[in-house]
């Protein structure tokens, strides 16, 4: 079925009586077209009810997206700080263990004491060097893992073997350095 909508014919260029009313003509439209036309038109409307809507809002809108940036902000700094804090008591720690181990090398090897210069002590410690070395940056790890295996390499000769007991220094005095290194990094 089509329904008619009105519609103003142009005028011709000959001489019109500006007091005559226009003539009214009918046109056929589809059903189709016509709710293409309100769908349009309630588009519109919805649009310009949005945009009213923003721009009365736009402070608050703003103020959101301040707060909303503020929290991720300080929601990732957060983050950073707590990773630091982590590597700075881990490093501390690992340069305190570090400074017992070689007490243990020194003592075994300088004044051959087997209580404090005891291999299980020696091992312990290094062990808990190489687990903390896990939550630390990839160069240390490498460190630990070289200091694990300097000592199991050279501890059961480090009484008496000069040459033994500096390979475990070494390898102690490398890890300590970055382990101050990564300290000095550190914000």
């Amino acid at each position: 079925m089509l329904a008619t909508v009105p519609y103003k014919r142009e005028r011709s260029k000959g001489v019109h009586n500006k007091f005559q009313p226009p003539h009214r003509q009918t046109q056929r439209v589809s059903p189709e077209s016509l709710r293409a036309f309100t769908v349009r038109s309630t588009v519109r409307g919805y649009m310009t009810r949005i945009r009213q809507q923003i721009q009365a809002n736009l402070v608050a809108i703003i103020s959101l997206l301040v707060a909303l940036s503020a929290l991720s902000y300080t929601a990732w700094r957060q983050e950073q700080t707590e990773d630091n804090r982590t590597q700075r008591v881990a490093a501390f720690s690992m340069l305190q263990t570090a400074e017992e181990l070689q007490s243990v090398v020194d003592f075994a090897h300088y004044d051959n004491d087997l209580i404090a210069g005891n291999p299980i002590k020696g091992w312990g410690k290094v062990l808990y060097l190489r687990d903390l070395g896990i939550i630390m940056p990839s160069s240390i790890q490498v460190k630990t893992q070289f200091l694990q295996a300097a000592w199991a390499q050279n501890w059961q000769a480090m009484h008496q073997d000069e040459a033994a007991a500096q390979r475990i220094t070494a390898a102690i005095e490398s890890l300590r350095g970055e382990v101050r290194a990564l300290l000095v990094s550190l914000q």
